[in-house]
């Protein structure tokens, strides 16, 4: 059974307005990015997203220009454990009624 697919415009405004989870740019550049396929045309889980500024996203040194191995391998991050920290974090002070 495929898992359904969260859609989430506000969680993925929040993940716009975080730093890049690479370099912690906060110049206005930064964007998400769907760390996996959905797989047959469609979006992952909006829930499964990272910030990333443009250089880190598109740029010369972005995740679809090295692609996604040679881009953990470069900067030692893995972006679905990151997305998954993150998704956390929100649900979990959603939960709780705290602002994020």
């Amino acid at each position: 059974m495929k898992p359904t697919r969260v859609t989430d415009p506000a969680y993925l405004t929040w993940i716009a307005s975080l730093p890049c989870c690479v370099c912690g740019n906060t110049d206005g550049t930064v964007i998400y990015h769907h760390v996996e396929a959905g797989g047959m045309g469609s979006k992952c889980s909006d829930r499964l997203t990272v910030p990333l500024c443009h250089n880190h996203h598109t740029g010369d040194e972005g995740v679809h220009t090295f692609g996604k191995q040679t881009f953990a391998a470069r900067f030692g991050i893995d972006l679905k454990a990151e997305a998954m920290r993150l998704a956390a974090r929100y649900i979990d002070a959603d939960e709780k009624g705290w602002p994020i």
